[in-house]
């Protein structure tokens, strides 16, 4: 399965923090892996989340803006957190 994701950037976008990213991914990564603990290694507190394994962040701002996730086995549904990706 393929998700691949483009966000747009918007004025809205820009002032939410980086933050409410951050806590959209770890939502959706839950979500997506049903909580399996060995999925999305990369996703976790000790690297920035525009670091993460599919994650990528525009320079500016540091915010998602594209989600490139391949080869994995999902499982369970999109949460309603994805929408505060910008």
């Amino acid at each position: 399965m393929l998700l691949y994701y483009c966000l747009p950037i918007s004025t809205v976008g820009l002032s939410l923090s980086s933050e409410t990213d951050k806590l959209a991914l770890l939502a959706l990564k839950v979500k997506l892996t049903n909580g399996v603990q060995d999925s999305l290694p990369s996703w976790n507190e000790s690297l920035h989340f525009c670091e993460w394994q599919g994650v990528r962040c525009g320079r500016r701002h540091m915010r998602v803006t594209v989600l490139h996730l391949e080869n994995q086995t999902w499982g369970g549904t999109l949460g309603p957190s994805l929408g505060n990706l910008t």
